[in-house]
């Protein structure tokens, strides 16, 4: 069941309407259980968005924040991103009828913005989910370094001696011919 519902009739009466969510950890945890991520803390986030309607459309303008715990990509020992980020987002009604893809389609930066909803609720819970996993960096690391006995480790094996090329005993063999003509 979403977490995070619009209602389209709510937002049409007024024109604009802001919402408030909290965004537990249990949602955290079942939103994100193929990834991982989990939950930094019990401590809830929050989600802030404000829906305006325009003509058919829909215009969200928000803000979220949450926690989530994974893996440092060097060290491998557990850290916490802290996720705060604006949101925003144009939704149209899904047609009834899917008209037929061009061959070639060239999409425009506002085609990229937009998405879609059906009937008279918008779920954001894909939107919530797709934001946090955009959220994570592809190499997460400790944002002011390591455990200092972890950069020791991993610093000592760094300075390891470099292995000598294969080629080295070719290149001296070359040097030898050389010098021998």
């Amino acid at each position: 069941m979403a977490r995070f519902t619009l209602h389209v009739a709510d937002i049409e009466a007024k024109g604009r309407r802001d919402y408030h969510f909290a965004v537990p950890a249990e949602w955290l945890a079942e939103a994100l259980a193929d990834t991982e991520l989990r939950p930094a803390t019990g401590e809830p986030g929050e989600l802030s968005v404000s829906a305006k309607k325009l003509g058919d459309d829909v215009y969200l303008d928000g803000h979220l924040r949450a926690a989530v715990r994974l893996p440092c990509a060097r060290c491998g020992e557990d850290m916490t991103l802290a996720i705060d980020l604006p949101l925003q987002q144009f939704l149209s009604p899904r047609p009834d009828t899917p008209s037929p893809m061009p061959e070639e389609l060239e999409l425009t930066p506002e085609d990229l913005d937009r998405d879609y909803y059906a009937g008279e609720s918008i779920e954001l819970d894909a939107l919530v989910r797709e934001q946090i996993l955009l959220e994570v960096p592809m190499r997460p690391a400790h944002e002011g370094g390591c455990d200092p006995e972890v950069e020791k480790i991993l610093a000592s094996s760094s300075e390891s001696p470099k292995k000598e090329s294969p080629f080295a005993a070719l290149l001296s063999l070359k040097d030898q011919a050389k010098k021998g003509e």
